[in-house]
């Protein structure tokens, strides 16, 4: 089964590639914003020198620096599902090579992994799900 074919026959949910092209998008634009936020959020945290101000400061400073790199992580996740989706490679788990159920890439347009293999690399990388 292709890529393509994966998209176009989901479970009788209605999605097909625009669909998920729709979501993916939505999603980018989202997470782009959020980036946005966050790194004005990050840098208004700190001085004319670049330090952070003050020891709540500092903890504040550092909780954005977090959620700014865990935003522009996921950015780059949807933007190479964008890819993957360009390249006839969507909807295929990167471990198994089989078709990622498509209530799956409904809940996480992104996914790369079907459940079975997130759960085993979680599990190998000493994750609890």
């Amino acid at each position: 089964m292709s890529a393509v074919s994966v998209q176009t026959e989901s479970a009788g949910s209605g999605e097909t590639l625009p669909d998920y092209r729709e979501l993916l998008v939505t999603q980018w634009r989202t997470q782009l914003d959020d980036v946005t936020r966050l790194s004005i959020d990050v840098e208004s945290s700190r001085d004319a020198d670049g330090q952070a101000v003050g020891g709540a400061r500092t903890e504040e400073s550092r909780l954005a620096a977090r959620l700014l790199a865990a935003a522009r992580r996921q950015l780059e996740e949807t933007e190479a599902a964008l890819k993957r989706l360009d390249e006839g490679k969507y909807g295929i788990c990167d471990g198994c090579r089989l078709p990622i159920p498509p209530a799956r890439l409904e809940a996480l347009p992104a996914a790369r992994l079907c459940v079975s293999c997130q759960s085993a690399f979680r599990a190998s990388a000493g994750e609890r799900d």
